[in-house]
């Protein structure tokens, strides 16, 4: 390892090195100072390849995980259809006249909206005329997917305005888990506009509440602006980012919202003060029917339990309305060039502390206490929405902690063989170790010289040492 510093010094000459080094002036601090270059500059590389976006993206999932549960939003009731119900109507897909009457029965117990997220594209008999005149309710917004290309679009219901259709379409990141809601998307010539979106604005309007959009074409809803997801937001780096993306702010792992089933509604069995003044979204959630997600809360020490995609939109849902009337805001991140102070920063104090601490106990026990702290204050500045790099800082740390031990040890066996070479000549072994043991950690070369002058120019001294 020091023979590899070495060569760095060579190479990069005298002149260049001492401006390399010009905060780092005293010369045992040198091969500290090429150390914490070398390793952050790798690491921030192998980041900015997407090589630590998997971590990053484990460790969000992590904090997600952590967060306190606060309950089912009580804005929001979701009505399932489940295998028992399928099994009772008998019928899969449900013919338009059972979705008709529950969109009835609902509609009678005045919510601010009705969500259909279920595919209506083609008549499926009987009752289409039903389902056609309960479509027709300004409350009613039901689904269209869009998907990658024209051959992969389905269509919404027939003879619906588009402001009151939203798209269901979901966007995976690259393992396979949701973690982003999807506002709008455009193909050049029509905007479209989710699901969630439509239900959550709608919310709004029955409310009063102002929307409108900004400079930067996001939108600005009771003084909270919309801020677009970036490619490299937070611990992502090479995300597809394209359309209008926030980060998916996750509710609970439990319970998104107080659900009920289809065939409840059907049989009128339904509390009216679940339904009146709420949203209410219709989806499948039968395992059968496999409309299911990979989210945050997935893996469990019981395995992978997917999320419905009906409750994903209700966390959708759920996320726009707690940004704007329950004051917690969007997830926001630093700019590049502060996750990259961060990372370096974090990078030299794991340095400093295994260059100056001799004992490995020591290091081990303070090392463990900084990526506590590291982990802690990410996890604080989560819990206020903010998303900063966790798994770079804490890669910086441990590696350039770990280099510089091992440099440290390298150098001092090194060390250690010159002067016991030396004083081996002159004197006892047990001597040669005395002095060794006596040297001062930052004062190495002073050592090995006094070794020299011991040797060469002061043997008769040796008998008195």
């Amino acid at each position: 390892m020091p023979k590899f510093f070495n060569r760095i010094y060579h190479k990069l000459g005298e002149g260049r090195w001492k401006n390399l080094t010009y905060f780092f002036p005293f010369p045992d601090l040198q091969p500290l100072a090429i150390i914490w270059i070398v390793v952050t500059g790798t690491l921030l590389g192998v980041r900015h390849l997407g090589g630590l976006q998997p971590l990053e993206l484990n460790a969000y999932d992590l904090m997600v995980q952590l967060r306190p549960d606060p309950g089912p939003d009580p804005r929001l009731l979701i009505v399932e259809v489940t295998d028992p119900d399928i099994n009772t109507i008998e019928k899969w897909p449900l013919s338009d006249r059972v979705l008709a009457k529950a969109i009835a029965e609902i509609a009678r117990l005045e919510p601010t909206a009705i969500g259909l997220d279920i595919i209506r594209d083609i008549p499926y008999e009987p009752g289409n005329a039903e389902l056609a005149t309960q479509l027709k309710n300004p409350k009613v917004f039901p689904i269209t997917f869009i998907g990658t290309s024209k051959y992969d679009r389905v269509q919404p219901p027939p003879n619906i305005p588009d402001q009151r259709v939203g798209f269901n379409d979901l966007y995976l990141d690259p393992d396979g888990i949701l973690r982003r809601n999807v506002i709008s998307i455009g193909d050049g010539k029509k905007t479209f506009y989710s699901f969630p979106s439509r239900l959550a604005f709608a919310y709004f309007d029955s409310r009063k509440i102002e929307s409108k959009g900004t400079k930067n074409n996001e939108f600005l809803v009771n003084k909270i602006v919309f801020s677009k997801l970036r490619s490299n937001s937070g611990g992502y780096q090479n995300i597809p980012a394209q359309g209008y993306q926030i980060l998916l702010n996750y509710r609970s792992a439990k319970k998104i919202a107080e659900t009920v089933t289809i065939t409840q509604v059907l049989q009128g069995k339904v509390d009216p003060k679940l339904v009146k003044g709420k949203i209410v979204l219709i989806g499948v959630t039968a395992p059968t029917v496999k409309d299911i997600f990979s989210t945050p809360y997935s893996a469990t020490k019981n395995g992978n339990i997917p999320t419905p995609g009906v409750l994903i939109h209700a966390t959708a849902t759920s996320h726009i309305l707690s940004a704007v009337l329950d004051g917690k805001g969007l997830f926001w991140y630093w700019d590049e060039w502060h996750e990259i102070l961060w990372i370096a920063v974090w990078s030299a104090v794991g340095g400093c502390l295994a260059w100056r601490l001799e004992k490995s106990l020591n290091l081990i026990a303070i090392a463990i206490a900084a990526c506590g702290s590291l982990f802690g204050f990410t996890f604080f500045l989560f819990m206020q929405q903010g998303w900063i790099p966790l798994m770079a800082p804490t890669l910086g740390l441990l590696i350039t902690a770990g280099v510089a031990v091992t440099y440290k040890y390298e150098q001092s066996r090194q060390q250690q063989g010159i002067v016991m070479k030396l004083l081996g000549q002159q004197t006892s072994p047990a001597i040669a170790n005395a002095l060794w043991k006596e040297r001062v950690p930052s004062a190495r070369i002073r050592v090995i010289a006094r070794a020299k002058s011991y040797c060469y120019h002061r043997p008769h001294r040796l008998a008195g040492f």
